[in-house]
């Protein structure tokens, strides 16, 4: 008899795949392709919406833009006095008109259609009706009953004589004479001026002209202004406010003979100083304000005639030139 000797250690791998105790699980089946999982989606699930797809009515509507019906029912155990108020003349809605409940101590105003309501409990009342320029009216008697609307509508009339208060800001006409006069009543410095409308009763043509009929003001060869006897160089010229510079290469001064009157519309000479304009003077300070445009076309035609009081209707000798004078030369 032959003996099988086997290590142990084969003897245990023997004894693990056979024995019922260490058997393997069978392996689990694969699903069927019908009952896979369905595939994750990158959606995020869809809110709740119920009850948002419905549309408001319009009383909630109205209610949302504080506009609610004024003939809406009212409320359990009140009435409802509701109506519109107009105007007598003009037949238009009264808009924040005042509608009182006297003795109720309730006060309410209309919308933008004229439009009131009162809710209040059953009972007799007397309304106020209050509106700016208006007269007011007072009714009596109006009858509250529960669950019930009553319709008031009224009429107020303008008040006799009433007017609405426009402000206008306009600048003072300071080329006129009475402008002129006032500004000299108002004026806080020393000065004299004269406007377009003097101007125009003279036949002066440019500045240096009309400035000479200026008390204090000394026009010298027709175009430089002396005021106070000082030199030109001692005064100085703003045009609308503007400083002027000197046109001339070896004067300090501005020939006021360079503006055509019929452009000035106030010529100001100032002798003393005040803030606001430039202090480098002495003497005086002309201001110098020139006409707006004219909103039409405008024509001027000037003319003028003298006589000269030594010669003219006096006999002197004198010589009366030649029949070729015109051309530049005598004939003899």
């Amino acid at each position: 008899m032959r003996h099988l000797c086997l290590p142990v250690t084969s003897i245990l791998a023997l004894a693990l795949a056979t024995g019922p105790a260490f058997a393997q699980p069978d392996p689990e089946p694969e699903p069927a392709p019908s009952e896979e999982p369905p595939a994750p989606s990158d959606e995020a699930p869809a809110a709740d919406t119920e009850g948002d797809d419905e549309e408001l009515s319009d009383e909630e509507l109205l209610e949302e833009e504080g506009l609610e019906d004024p003939k809406r029912p009212p409320p359990a155990g009140m009435g409802v006095i509701w109506g519109t108020l107009r105007d007598t003349k003009l037949d238009e809605p009264l808009i924040e008109a005042q509608v009182e409940v006297i003795g109720a101590g309730k006060t309410v105003f209309t919308d933008f259609d004229g439009n009131y309501r009162l809710e209040l409990p059953p009972g007799t009342y007397s309304l106020r009706f209050f509106y700016e320029l208006h007269e007011p009216k007072q009714i009596q008697g109006v009858v509250v009953k529960a669950g019930k609307i009553q319709e008031v509508d009224e009429k107020l009339a303008p008040e006799e004589g009433a007017v609405e208060t426009f402000e206008i800001e306009t600048e003072a006409d300071t080329s006129s004479i009475e402008g002129q006069l006032l500004s000299r009543k108002r004026a806080s410095v020393v000065g004299d001026a004269i406007g377009r409308a003097e101007i125009a009763r003279t036949p002066d043509s440019n500045a240096a002209q009309a400035a000479q009929r200026i008390v204090g003001a000394t026009i010298v060869g027709g175009r430089y202004v002396y005021v106070r006897g000082l030199g030109e160089r001692y005064t100085n010229a703003l045009l609308d406010g503007v400083p002027l510079p000197s046109p001339e290469p070896d004067r300090a001064t501005v020939p006021l003979d360079l503006f055509p009157s019929k452009l000035l519309d106030s010529l100001v000479i100032l002798k003393t100083f005040v803030p606001d304009m430039p202090g480098d003077f002495a003497g005086g300070s002309v201001r110098i304000s020139t006409r707006q445009l004219p909103d039409e076309l405008m024509f001027y035609v000037n003319g003028s005639v003298g006589i000269n009081t030594q010669t003219t209707g006096s006999q002197y000798l004198q010589y009366r030139g030649s029949s070729t004078d015109w051309l530049g030369f005598d004939g003899g």
